[in-house]
């Protein structure tokens, strides 16, 4: 078939548009394409990925608190894992403000607690932990410890420390626990800081907890020291009231004169006067060493008896001692008696304020070092 002019020409034009049309729309993908690349460049990067284009790990795991106390490795307790210190990606650590209430408390317990006495340790636990489950934990993992253990948890509702015991109900992530390190067994020693030590090791694992270990692990020197300034002034006062003649006192009229001096008979075996906070300021105990009985004290005669005061648990040792002095010549007076010094030296005025002088001495002592007579503290280390 024969194209003349026209038909050329009509057929150019078609195919021009065609190409028209497509380098239009190729242009327009184009700009399309650029226009999404300069969106979606590297100058945005993908919160998700890192540099190397994988997935940043540390979305998958958060800080769950800051270690004031880093664990130096020197000092690193195997089976004990030591949290991470702040700061250690260069980044600010982030709290949520919710947490911020409870991080302003999450100190230990220092009302209940003595960091002269105590070695205080805190443990953090990825979800929280039932007490009713934590408490038989913690005995398995520390079972032959015989030294005083205080178990608390962290109530985030009420933004205070629990103390735990075998009764507790609650739920707890955050947990301390407190060795005292001396009482009246003497300091703890080497074995039993490697057998709490360990314990604790335990229940990390089994709580995949962190635990703050203090940055000096010098628990045996400190309680060494410590029970030897106890020592200086860990010291009883008695004074003695014994018959004038061999029928000694009849322990009804010794009872009645007990009980309007104010003593009560505890279980014991001796007669306590306490003050109003149920603490002991002195007592009253058979000379011979026999506990006295409610029920026996009708058919009991004693040839004397003792007063005394635990100068580390008394507050105000030279008064309470003057009281405890003025029983006893009452008693004397009373039953017949003298009052008399460990070698039966009668006690005169001079002995008795040697006596009120030395106690005097030994609540000084304990006051300069923060320990006062009769305190918590003092109640606690003398025991």
């Amino acid at each position: 078939m024969v194209i003349n002019e026209l038909q050329a020409g009509l057929i150019a034009a078609g195919v021009a548009a065609v190409v028209g049309i497509f380098a239009v729309n190729k242009w327009q993908e184009g700009r399309h394409r650029r226009m999404a690349e300069k969106i979606f460049s590297s100058e945005h990067p993908d919160v998700l990925l890192d540099e190397t284009g994988e997935a940043d790990s540390s979305t998958e795991e958060m800080p769950i608190r800051t270690v004031p106390h880093p664990v130096p490795a020197s000092f690193a307790v195997p089976g004990i894992p030591a949290a991470e210190p702040p700061g250690q990606k260069g980044e600010p650590e982030q709290i949520s403000p919710e947490d911020a209430p409870v991080e302003a408390i999450q100190e230990p317990p220092l009302a209940l607690l003595d960091e002269r006495v105590d070695c205080i340790i805190r443990l953090e636990c990825p979800e929280p932990v039932a007490a009713s489950l934590f408490w038989p934990a913690q005995q398995d993992a520390l079972p032959r410890l015989s030294r005083v253990l205080l178990w608390f948890g962290l109530n985030e509702k009420k933004g205070d420390w629990d103390l735990l015991s075998s009764h507790s109900t609650g739920r707890y992530r955050r947990l301390c626990v407190a060795l005292q390190l001396v009482d009246r067994r003497g300091p703890v020693s080497e074995p039993e800081v490697q057998s709490f030590l360990t314990g604790l090791g335990a229940l990390a694992d089994r709580f995949q907890a962190l635990v703050d270990v203090p940055p000096k692990l010098d628990m045996v020197p400190r309680a060494q020291e410590l029970d030897q300034f106890c020592a200086q002034v860990d010291v009883q006062i008695g004074i003695n009231v014994v018959s004038r003649d061999s029928s000694g006192f009849p322990g009804t009229k010794l009872r009645g004169l007990a009980e309007a001096a104010g003593l009560s008979l505890k279980g014991d075996g001796a007669f306590h006067v306490q003050d109003e906070l149920g603490r002991t300021l002195y007592t009253l105990s058979n000379q011979d060493g026999q506990p006295f009985a409610a029920e026996s004290m009708k058919a009991l005669t004693t040839v004397g008896v003792t007063l005394s005061l635990d100068v580390p648990r008394v507050p105000d040792g030279p008064g309470v001692f003057n009281r405890m002095f003025l029983v006893g010549q009452q008693l004397a007076q009373a039953l017949n008696g003298s009052v008399v010094d460990d070698n039966g030296a009668p006690l005169d005025e001079r002995s008795v304020a040697l006596i009120r002088s030395k106690l005097s001495e030994f609540q000084q002592a304990m006051a300069q070092r923060g320990i006062v007579a009769g305190s918590t503290i003092a109640l606690r280390l003398f025991s």
